[in-house]
């Protein structure tokens, strides 16, 4: 097979379904009729490292790899090819649907048991097909590159684990993975509810019941309030789309069940505040207390291009329920998470701020895709410089006798060393200590814009940059490792930044 433009690539996607699953319909033949090109085509996806197949009458067929739409070398599809693998697919009532409504989703599988979602749809008047492989769901945790607290979540035997991102951001293989690790190691009922369904799995120590919205259910809401009733252990619920499938997952977390979902949030934070948001305002406190109980865990997910170009990487931000996170979700102290997450440094919270300086420093991506991808840039510049935000700047004393650098534990070292009272920092001009009354210069380069957002942002979280940038002024306490404090007053002048430590 040869792509206009780019070469073929390895095959990326398992294939392993039991061609007497329940699973397995659709029309079969063989594909010696006038679709025969379309058949051979869904038949190479495996081996074309393909997500994806698009058709289009009068189109030349299309494979995405790697994120990449690729234009297949030869003729564009017709309308009897097409039309003969929809004569394929829409059995029974399925056409009646189709021609009424002109959209279509309906599955279908090749005589060897490999299993496609197939979207169905009217393009001015031509026929249009987009075909997604339906892989297995025996996908391991450490080939996803997710980190061991996601296993952890997997293992726990009850309570609501949320798996966000944006579209085509891999919440569905990471839910799989979590299923998978169940089925291999529980001897449990897990019930699966999605539209549709993107990974199959084969029954070994678990039982797996899995159906799907429109064809099993009418829909998730209708699913769920009989699915206590199947004796499940696990529930994985395809998505939380309105409030009461929001309130059936929660409270069946409450009752003793492990649920897994997903959410279409950018990060934990934003996970926890469109939950609340979901419920009515004098509802929020109880449903707030209710999470502090049940949420095990948020995992928060990004692909971004791989450095070499050839693939993407997962960046990854985790929020574990621990005790603390707990107690600000009870007091609804939603804001503070992203703070605490930094500050506290544990293997079970992760900011995608720390996911991307590791993939930086691994040499999986670039600078420029890091910066564009972090939920806060100049945090993950500072970082990357060998610098941090908050009091963990100053987690170890530089060295005597250091040559002074633009960096505050620096500056704040010569503050000390000098008996000084006071450091003053402003754009536009040298760093300036007050001793006995008098002003010193603490080297004579003139500190740069950037010097200076680089240096207050190094010192301040989350929210007081924020309130910094609004305000125009703020005042914090600022600890040292070895509990000496510095009092800070940040503020604009003239518009520029400028900071008084003392």
């Amino acid at each position: 097979m040869q792509f206009i433009g780019k070469p073929s690539f390895p095959s990326i996607l398992p294939f392993a379904l039991d061609a007497e699953s329940p699973y397995h319909s659709g029309v079969q033949s063989d594909s010696s009729g006038s679709d025969a090109r379309l058949i051979a085509l869904l038949g190479s996806m495996d081996a074309e490292g393909a997500s994806d197949l698009y058709l289009c009458e009068g189109k030349k067929p299309a494979f995405r790899v790697h994120g990449d739409v690729l234009a297949v070398d030869g003729q564009p599809s017709t309308r009897a090819e097409l039309a003969g693998l929809l004569d394929r697919v829409l059995v029974g009532a399925l056409r009646g649907r189709f021609e009424r409504g002109g959209d279509l989703d309906v599955g279908y599988s090749l005589a060897d048991g490999r299993r496609f979602r197939l979207n169905l749809a009217l393009q001015q008047g031509r026929y249009s097909i987009v075909a997604r492989a339906v892989p297995s769901g025996a996908l391991e945790f450490k080939d996803l590159g997710l980190p061991e607290v996601v296993r952890g979540f997997a293992d726990r035997p009850r309570g609501l684990v949320v798996v966000t991102g944006a579209t085509g951001s891999g919440k569905s293989t990471t839910l799989a993975a979590m299923v998978h690790h169940i089925n291999k190691t529980r001897r449990v009922h897990v019930v699966t509810v999605e539209d549709p369904i993107e990974y199959l799995h084969q029954d070994q120590k678990a039982r797996i019941t899995q159906r799907e919205v429109g064809g099993d259910t009418a829909s998730f809401n209708q699913a769920l309030r009989h699915v206590v009733r199947q004796s499940p252990d696990v529930i994985l619920v395809g998505e939380m789309r309105d409030l009461e499938t929001m309130q059936v997952a929660i409270s069946t977390a409450l009752t003793g069940h492990l649920v897994l979902t997903t959410l279409h949030t950018i990060d934990a934070t934003q996970t926890v505040q469109r939950i609340l948001s979901f419920f009515p305002e004098h509802l929020r406190s109880q449903v707030a207390m209710d999470l502090s109980l049940c949420l095990q865990g948020v995992v928060s997910q990004r692909l971004l291009p791989s450095s070499d170009g050839t693939g993407r990487e997962l960046a990854i931000e985790v929020l574990d329920c621990t005790p603390p996170v707990a107690r600000l979700l009870r007091e609804q102290r939603v804001d503070e998470l992203q703070d605490l997450m930094r500050a506290t440094r544990a293997s079970s919270l992760i900011t995608f701020n720390d996911s991307l300086v590791q993939l930086y420093k691994q040499g999986k991506i670039k600078h420029e895709v890091g910066m564009a991808y972090a939920s806060n840039p100049d945090e993950f510049a500072l970082v990357v410089k060998g610098m941090s935000t908050g009091i963990s700047t100053f987690g170890s004393e530089a060295g005597e006798g250091r040559a002074v650098s633009m960096d505050m534990r620096s500056l704040l070292r010569v503050t000390l060393e000098r008996k000084a009272s006071d450091l003053h920092l402003t754009s536009g001009r040298p760093p300036i200590v007050r001793v006995g009354g008098q002003l010193e210069e603490v080297v004579d380069t003139p500190l740069s814009d950037a010097d200076m957002r680089a240096l207050l942002y190094s010192i301040m979280s989350e929210r007081q940059r924020t309130t910094y940038e609004l305000d125009r002024e703020i005042d914090f306490a600022l600890a040292l490792g070895d509990g000496r404090r510095f009092r800070v007053n940040a503020y604009f002048q003239k518009g520029r930044m400028a900071a008084a430590l003392r």
